[in-house]
């Protein structure tokens, strides 16, 4: 598979409140060349299986990680390990209580390029 445009790296932490509508805005988006890359800081609720459910039938290149260590490290240290393993050619952050317009993505490749 070709790398995509885009990584876009969601760091989490019991985000089960409002993950759904930050997917619903990937599943939105006009520009579909990206990845986006889940980052879990130990949540305690069901953030993980909401983010699995929703989209398992979606046609999105997406993966969750969850941190290997047993503190949680905060969002930099979610942030950096989403760029480590990410294939995109641009890194694009979102946190899990953000929403992306339809044509975010669309807009910024634009700018880019």
């Amino acid at each position: 598979m070709n790398s995509p445009f885009f990584s876009v790296i969601v760091p989490t932490y019991n985000s089960s409140e409002f993950i759904v509508e930050t997917i619903n805005g990937f599943k939105n988006q006009l520009f579909k060349e990206f990845e986006i890359i889940f980052i879990d800081d130990k949540s305690e609720d069901n953030t993980l299986e909401i983010i699995n459910n929703s989209l398992s039938n979606a046609s999105l290149r997406y993966r969750v990680l969850s941190k290997p260590d047993k503190e949680q490290r905060g969002v930099a240290t979610s942030r950096n390990m989403g760029v480590d393993v990410a294939e995109g050619k641009w890194i694009v952050f979102c946190d899990s209580d953000d929403i992306f317009d339809s044509q975010k993505l669309e807009k910024v490749k634009n700018y880019l390029i």
